[in-house]
């Protein structure tokens, strides 16, 4: 089963369990079934791109979250791993989504504070424009996983943030070995294009006052 009939599973029960309770929810998440329906005839790398350029299928999912209904949070985050992990999420959105993750993780839920762990493992290592407040963000929801008092939490948290740390870490390096090469490719390019200009000038000057560049 493709990932546009996975959300539309995950939308469906969302909408089936919040029918009465949370009308909202069941509005939103038809809106977003009925857009991922319009999707299905396009290439999986389309449809993916074009989740990114709209809310319509994350908003059910975020709401959910904030129900306090563990049918429909561990629903929910199910669904936001598989966003993340297609990269169908707006970057715009990111902070609602990690928002949402600290609430799931108060929930003290010990299967939902596991899929929240993988979820922020998939987007820690799937999404390089992880930067600043964004990345401090994820990385405190980390921590605060390997706080917890349920040992099977705190033991996954471990390797998992030992994992981060270490890819944080080569990529940092890479980052940086990539703006050396950059500037020293510039500053090549500097020196080209200033000797260039000295040498046209050169036919123009006498020879008496040639000078040696």
């Amino acid at each position: 089963m493709g990932i546009l009939s996975v959300l539309q599973s995950d939308l469906r029960l969302l909408a089936e369990e919040g029918r009465r309770k949370y009308p909202a929810i069941k509005e939103a998440a038809e809106r977003g079934i009925l857009k991922l329906r319009s999707l299905e005839d396009q290439p999986l790398e389309k449809s993916t791109v074009a989740l990114t350029r709209t809310e319509d299928v994350l908003r059910p999912i975020l709401l959910s979250c904030d129900t306090k209904n563990p049918k429909m949070m561990t629903t929910a985050v199910s669904a936001l791993q598989k966003l993340v992990s297609h990269k169908a999420i707006p970057l715009s959105s990111l902070p609602s989504v990690l928002t949402r993750l600290s609430v799931l993780i108060d929930s003290g839920d010990e299967q939902i504070q596991l899929k929240v762990m993988q979820t922020l493992v998939t987007l820690l290592t799937t999404t390089p424009d992880l930067h600043d407040d964004i990345l401090s963000q994820a990385l405190v929801l980390s921590f605060r996983l390997h706080a917890q008092k349920s040992l099977s939490v705190h033991n996954s948290s471990s390797a998992t943030l030992r994992q981060i740390i270490t890819m944080l870490f080569d990529r940092t390096v890479q980052e940086q070995k990539t703006e050396r090469e950059e500037q020293t490719h510039l500053d090549e390019k500097k020196k080209k294009k200033k000797k260039k200009k000295y040498s046209a000038l050169i036919p123009l000057l006498p020879k008496g006052d040639l000078l040696d560049i």
